[in-house]
């Protein structure tokens, strides 16, 4: 079964205003979105649990299920928003330390943990323990993770494989995603689209191709041009669905017309698990690029 999935990223974690999330989810349902994605922090399982609870509740009632975006756990992954991890910042003894024995710094997130170190591994059982008993939680997403190229390459696979086999331990029917910079080469995606747990690889970039990426803003990840293509062959040659990130988010008003363009052709690629980003941040006219989201997103088979 295909995968429609928002991304709703940091919506009511604070200000919670009940018939906002309501509507947001009839529009999620009313152009086809099979599921919701919230981007949860380390502290948002104490700090707004009635939160997530509300949106919960509002997710199934028009019968989207919820998958989570562990954001910024350990420094680890991405996600939302561009903060460091809490857990991370307590515990320096277990960053991850670069060849000149300097702590590995990602400029968005901070220190990265080291995944070799039991602690750390011990953190995220506790937290998606937690999190996967809690709330109806049918999804994970490991967005962008942080440390590829620093950390070895196996440790990692057999991180991420570890904390997917975790979590399906807790309830076996939980899909695990992962995707990856759509720049990554098959040296570091082909290993993780390998990773046993997951049940779809993929990639995430701007909804165009190379050639307009400097008429907007000059960012490398982009889907066509034989990306998305390149990841989606991955995942499935490894026996997983294909996953699409679609960044809508913080686009330049030139590429308003560029994105209308080309959507179709990043949708024909019939990625097993789409996701896009429901109003999104840093957007001078959100209604016209949700607007122009819907009208694509409406012709997907439903």
């Amino acid at each position: 079964m295909r995968i429609l999935n928002a991304y709703y990223f940091r919506a009511h974690m604070y200000t919670l205003v009940p018939r906002h999330v309501r509507e947001d989810m009839e529009w999620m349902a009313s152009v086809g979105t099979t599921a919701v994605s919230l981007a949860i922090l380390e502290q948002d399982l104490t700090a707004v649990p009635h939160n997530l609870d509300l949106i919960c509740r509002e997710a199934e009632r028009v019968g989207l299920q919820v998958f989570a975006v562990p954001s910024r756990w350990s420094g680890l992954v991405a996600g939302a928003p561009k903060v460091p991890s809490m857990f991370a910042v307590q515990h320096p003894e277990l960053w991850l330390q670069k060849a000149d024995g300097s702590p590995h710094i990602d400029p968005f997130s901070g220190p990265c943990c080291d995944v070799t170190k039991p602690a750390v591994v011990d953190f995220w059982f506790a937290t998606l323990t937690k999190l996967l008993t809690r709330w109806p939680i049918r999804g994970l997403i490991w967005d962008e993770p942080k440390s590829l190229g620093v950390q070895p390459l196996p440790e990692l696979v057999r991180f991420y494989d570890s904390i997917g086999a975790h979590a399906k331990s807790l309830r076996p029917d939980t899909s695990i995603s992962m995707f990856l910079h759509s720049f990554y080469g098959n040296d570091i995606a082909e290993p993780c689209s390998r990773i046993p747990s997951l049940d779809c690889f993929g990639c995430d970039g701007r909804p165009w191709g190379p050639a307009e990426a400097p008429l907007i803003d000059h960012d490398a990840k982009v889907l066509l041009g034989g990306h998305a293509a390149r990841f989606l062959g991955l995942a499935r040659a490894a026996g997983k669905g294909g996953l699409l990130l679609i960044e809508n988010h913080d686009v330049a008003v030139a590429g308003y017309d560029i994105m209308d363009q080309r959507l179709p052709e990043v949708l024909a690629l019939g990625a097993e698990h789409l996701i896009y980003y429901y109003y999104p941040r840093n957007l001078v006219d959100p209604e016209r690029v949700m607007a122009i989201m819907a009208r694509h997103l409406k012709t997907l088979p439903r």
